[in-house]
Order: C-alpha cells, then structure tokens, then sequence
C-alpha cells in the first residue's frame, strides 16, 4: 500500500511556471485605465462632445481583460493510490490498483462584471450611465476578465492488470481502467481540450474556463471530456519460431539464418468508450446576462428533457444524438439552462495495430534494425465527435473520423537504421 499525501513535486512546479507564465502574459497590452474607441467613416463621423445639451451619442464601452487576481495561489494536487499484486500460478501476475487524485484552486476566468440572472434583460439593466452605475461593479467595461483559483477536479480509476508468460518467446498483458474524472475547470461547453468552446472553438485556453455564471461555478462540474470511463487495452510480444535452434528452420546457419531468425511481432488492442460531450445552443439569453456580447462565451447549455436518453435510440454517422432529449429556453427567464456538463458520451473506440521487426547483425561492430509498423490494420472506421449544437440541423450528425491513438485510417510505415 502506497499513499502520498501533499504535492507531487512535478504536478506542482507546472502549474507554478503555468501560473507565473501566465501572469506575465497579461502584462502585454494590459489597460490601466478607461478608454474608448473611435471609429470614423463618412457614413458614420466622429461627433464631438456636445457640452450644452449633453446629447451626444455614447462610444462601445470596452472589454478589459486579463487581469490576475493579487492573492492568485498555486493549483494544490494531493494525489493517492494503492496497490496489490498477486501471483496466481501458470505464469500469471494480477493487479489490482486504485489511483486517486483531488485539486483544488486551479485557475479560471470569470468576468467580475456579470449582472445576476434576471428576467429584466441585459440591455435593460446597462441601458443607461445611470443603470449602469447601479448594476455593474465596473460601469467603464462590457466585462472585466480575470484569472483566479476556484474551480476543482476529482479524479479515482481502478485497474485491473494481467500479465502472463505462456512460453519463453510469448508475453501478454491486459488491463482494464474503469476512470471516473469530474471537474468545473473545463468552462461551460467543453468537448475538447481546449476550455469553453464546442470542439475548440473558444481559444481562451490559456486563460482558463470561462464560466456562464460567475455567482455558481459549481454549475459547470462535470465529466472531463477526455478522460474514457471503460478502457481496455491489451498488449503481446512474440518471438517468432523461426531460425536456428527454432522450432522451425532449426538447422539454418549463415546467411539463411540471418534473413529467417530473429523476428519479433508485437500487437496493441484497444478498446474503449467514446470522450464525455457537452450539449449547447445559441441564439437566446435565458439568463439575461449576455455572455456572449459580453465575450465569456457564445455557447450555452439548453434545457434536458427528463426521461429522454440523450443518445439516439440506434445510434449512427447520421444520428448520434437525441434532439428530442432537448429543449431551447427562452429570453429572460432568470436562470441558465439545467444540462449538465458532459453528460454525453461519443463514439468509442476499436483498433488493433501490429509491427514486426528484426535486428541484423552483420558484424560485431555493425548491426541493422529493420521495423515494419501497422496502425489500424484491420482499417475499422472509428467516428469521430457528433455535431452537439441543439437546434443545429445537423445536430447529431458525425461528420468526420478519429485520429489519435492509431484510431484513424490504416497506416504503414517501415523504418531501417543501421548503428556502427
């Protein structure tokens, strides 16, 4: 039994140099005081102050970001795990093992200038100097970016691992991870690595999540998209039995035996189930917020439907997703939409990839590697993420196919290196 409580020393000197890094990035182009903008066309002339009647038109007010908070902390990872190994005979190794790991302070960007949800209207409530005076913290800016700590991840999987030898020359090993990873640091529509956008669409990433709601961050806790609940994976290495003192071709001398001898095969399975994805809409402002005027997001997340499977009855390229599982709401109704974060789940994943290799050794000083790799080999086609916009007449529709993971189109590729 294992159990580290505390930092992990790498975990903490990257978010030290990612928190530092990102405090001096704000010092480009930080703006210390209100401004405005002035855009002149024929169409559209500057017009001065008008000091006698007050009557002149009000300038765009500007979005102020990034600014950090003073008392900004360092992102805290405890981590533990334990592990039990056992050997039952035939060769055979099982493992169990449960890792764990709770964070705490990891950074976002919330807008210090959101209104509370409201049935008012964004508009109505900054209509005026004098409104905007009593309803936003900063009446200067559209909204006030910050980095700041405040969102968490939970993370706990349990393996199961099985190695067994079945003969000198052949080796497999299984394991399955059963992974469970929540967190409201991923913003409000995350289906991807990047924060807040559909499939990357936001490139606010190196700021951290923007939230819809900065009064109730918790409301973007959820299924990290990247993390897999089931995961299979299983391995072997085989020495071929060919070449001399082989089961096979076991009298091959010289050349012969050079050519013959000494081949390995090795294989990968994977198995697993499809990244965790969000669903959202755009177009209405239930919320009376504006966050996307406000440049927080244009994506928000709608209503569920209660009882309806968000996942297609037979699911397919053509239809992934249940649109009838969704609702849009309306303007104005004082809160957000009631989806959670990543409570859908995409395509998963099937791929068998091979390589085969030898080492020659043409003298004691001169040896040549030669290596064959097959990803995909049996070319299965693995889909990629489905549309998740609701209201999108191609909501649900998968229009393209993986890549990572060896999951894409069958690849060959052979390499030769020769060391002396």
């Amino acid at each position: 039994m294992f159990v580290q409580p505390g930092y992990d020393r790498l975990d903490r000197e990257w978010a030290q140099y990612w928190a530092q890094g990102s405090v001096l990035y704000s010092m480009l182009g930080v703006n210390t005081s209100n401004f405005l903008n002035f855009d002149y066309s024929p169409a559209n002339p500057i017009v001065l102050p008008n000091l006698a009647s007050g009557a002149t038109p009000v300038a765009p007010y500007p979005g102020f970001r990034r600014a950090n908070q003073t008392d900004l902390k360092e992102p805290r990872v405890v981590q533990y795990s334990i592990s039990v190994d056992r050997n039952v005979g035939w060769q055979t190794l099982l493992r169990f093992n449960y890792t764990g790991s709770f964070t705490e302070n990891l950074i976002y960007s919330p807008d210090l200038n959101q209104v509370k949800p409201n049935t008012v209207g964004y508009a109505a409530l900054v209509a005026t100097p004098q409104l905007r005076q009593q309803n936003l913290r900063f009446p200067n800016f559209r909204e006030v970016l910050t980095r700041d700590n405040g969102p968490v991840a939970d993370y706990n999987a349990l393996e199961v691992e099985v190695t067994r030898r079945f003969a000198p020359d052949l080796t497999f090993q299984n394991s399955y991870t059963l992974a469970y990873n929540r967190t409201n640091a991923l913003g409000s529509a995350p289906n991807s690595f990047v924060p807040n956008g559909e499939r990357g669409l936001d490139r606010s990433g190196d700021n951290g999540g923007n939230v819809l709601n900065y009064f109730d961050i918790r409301s973007d806790y959820g299924n990290a998209a990247f993390t897999h609940r089931h995961r299979f994976v299983s391995t072997f290495v085989y020495a071929l039995p060919f070449g001399r003192n082989r089961h096979f071709l076991g009298n091959l001398d010289g050349v012969a035996d050079k050519v013959a001898g000494g081949w390995q095969l090795t294989g990968i399975t994977l198995l697993q189930t499809g990244p965790f994805l969000t669903p959202t809409f755009t177009g209405t402002d239930p919320s009376g917020t504006a966050p996307s005027s406000r440049s927080v997001s244009g994506f928000m997340r709608p209503d569920c439907v209660n009882g309806v499977d968000p996942l297609a009855p037979s699911p397919s390229r053509a239809r992934w997703l249940n649109s009838a599982a969704f609702a849009l709401p309306g303007n104005n109704i004082g809160r957000f939409g009631n989806c959670g974060v990543g409570i859908m789940v995409g395509p998963g994943t099937r791929n068998f990839s091979t390589s085969i290799g030898k080492r020659f050794n043409v003298n004691e000083r001169v040896s040549v590697l030669y290596e064959a790799q097959i990803s995909n080999l049996f070319n299965r086609t693995n889909l990629g993420i489905p549309n998740t916009q609701v209201g999108s007449s191609s909501f649900g529709r998968i229009t393209s196919t993986q890549a990572a993971e060896q999951a894409g189109s069958r690849n060959i590729q052979m390499s030769l290196r020769i060391s002396f």
